[in-house]
């Protein structure tokens, strides 16, 4: 349900369909790309949204092909960013399957936004030592107090349900084999 929200109540081909397009909402979760179907019977908000993106000197025109045309917005927040001066500055990452690492260089203790939906499965490490915690904000994303200095941080995703799905498994296999034996 959390998902459905904070996605502006989205269907499962990502068409919004309102009148009122919430630019500032999509800026803080880092949406870079506006697309625009230019066929009138299936996007018949075109002129609105386009006059909307048009309007914007922070939008402009990436593409403009025959049935689609593509904004990019220059103003959107990064993917790391820092909050109070919504730059991604001295921050540098490296993503992998579940696990992202996050090296930062702050002058002071500053907070760290990561725009990924916060859920209660992922863990902070900080300098490969101390596990921090990762707040929500207000909208949904999380956010990791940074101290001051360099740092290593290390976010991981666990899901605990997998590990005892795993072992129901294989309790299930084991007495199969030996009512098939």
């Amino acid at each position: 349900m959390k998902n459905y929200q904070t996605s502006l109540d989205l269907n499962f081909k990502a068409s919004y369909t309102k009148k009122d397009l919430p630019k500032t909402y999509l800026r803080s979760w880092g949406v870079n790309w506006y697309i625009l179907n230019k066929i009138p019977e299936e996007n018949e908000l075109y002129s609105h949204y386009f006059n909307t993106l048009s309007a914007d000197s922070n939008l402009v025109v990436f593409v403009d092909e025959p049935k689609r045309i593509i904004f990019h917005d220059q103003s959107s927040n990064p993917l790391f960013y820092w909050k109070q001066s919504l730059t991604s500055n001295n921050i540098e990452f490296k993503m992998d399957t579940n696990s992202i690492l996050i090296n930062t260089k702050n002058h002071k203790t500053e907070l760290l936004v990561i725009n990924y939906l916060y859920n209660d499965f992922f863990t902070a490490y900080l300098n490969n030592d101390k596990i921090i915690r990762i707040k929500e904000s207000d909208i949904g994303q999380m956010i990791i107090q940074v101290p001051e200095g360099d740092n290593e941080i290390i976010i991981e995703y666990s899901n605990p349900y997998l590990k005892y799905g795993i072992y129901v498994v294989v309790i299930i296999s084991f007495i199969t084999f030996i009512y098939i034996v």
